[in-house]
């Protein structure tokens, strides 16, 4: 459990490091759609040299349910980063970072629906205290959130669910002894596959070697977050992964505070300490919210 606790951390403090080099992308270029075509052929390179020195494990056993699996999670990541990158023009990197931690709901809403699952008093008491918690993001500096944000953002917490369930799933697949060594595997293995089915995608936007510059930083902060994920959920499982991964609404309040105060208007809105004391408030009550949802499942 420690090793799963480690690498969610992990995880979580490069995912909020890859949340302020996109909104510094899209501050730059403007184009989401360059964005996800540029980070995911970095990413697919990553995936491409992890391949080289890693064995496969029994991967390979069950090939179609592997596709497959893969597959939809090339479909469900595709289409949650783009509408991420969409929320991203609407939202500060530091307050979607902890909206995002809203995705539990969305995780239990799917377990009600399709995998017959059962909501427990602490994990409604859970749902009552995120949405306080989203609430009181909405109100904690910046403006209010707007509509389309809110829409975007509720696209990016279905898709980006989705591609949790299929992440747990393909790690499980690879049995290699190791879950840290399943991580690492499944991490190379996805993100080529994602790179090399972006090839395509490069018909439709500029060959300029300085977007691809722009968007390694997020590509590499994303490919080794979601590496480190991967482990996370292998040991720990989708629901407890999201617990711990939830704490990087905490680690983006504080990047945000650094670079509102050095100036980086462009990433973050400079807004009163009061109301960075509110957003970190708002973090701490989705990480809570998270926590009593997971110890409700027990």
């Amino acid at each position: 459990m420690v090793l799963g606790i480690i690498t969610g951390l992990i995880a979580a403090l490069f995912q909020s490091g890859s949340y302020v080099f996109s909104r510094q992308f899209l501050a730059k270029h403007h184009s989401s759609w360059q964005l996800i075509v540029y980070s995911q052929l970095a990413m697919g390179i990553l995936g491409g040299i992890t391949m080289i020195f890693m064995p496969m494990g029994n991967l390979f056993q069950d090939p179609v349910r592997f596709l497959l699996t893969l597959f939809f999670w090339i479909a469900a990541m595709v289409t949650g980063q783009y509408a991420f990158f969409r929320s991203l023009k609407e939202i500060e990197a530091s307050r979607l970072a902890s909206l995002l931690g809203l995705k539990i709901l969305i995780l239990a809403a799917i377990s009600l629906i399709f995998l017959k699952g059962r909501i427990s008093g602490m994990q409604t008491l859970a749902i009552f205290v995120s949405a306080a918690a989203a609430v009181a993001m909405n109100w904690s500096g910046g403006g209010r959130l707007s509509l389309k944000g809110c829409i975007w953002l509720f696209v990016t917490l279905v898709f980006y669910s989705l591609a949790d369930l299929a992440e747990t799933r393909m790690v499980w697949m690879v049995q290699s002894g190791s879950m840290i060594r399943d991580g690492v595997i499944i991490g190379g293995v996805s993100y080529f596959a994602l790179g090399v089915c972006t090839l395509p995608a490069l018909c439709r936007c500029p060959r300029n070697w300085r977007l691809l510059r722009s968007a390694v930083p997020f590509g590499v902060a994303w490919y080794y977050a979601m590496t480190a994920l991967y482990m996370c959920f292998g040991l720990l499982g989708t629901v407890f992964g999201n617990v711990v991964q939830s704490s990087r609404g905490l680690f983006s309040v504080l990047i945000g505070l650094v670079l509102a105060e050095l100036g980086a208007t462009s990433i973050e809105s400079k807004i009163s300490k009061a109301a960075w004391v509110r957003r970190g408030i708002a973090a701490l009550l989705m990480m809570l919210a998270i926590f009593l949802y997971s110890y409700g499942s027990k």
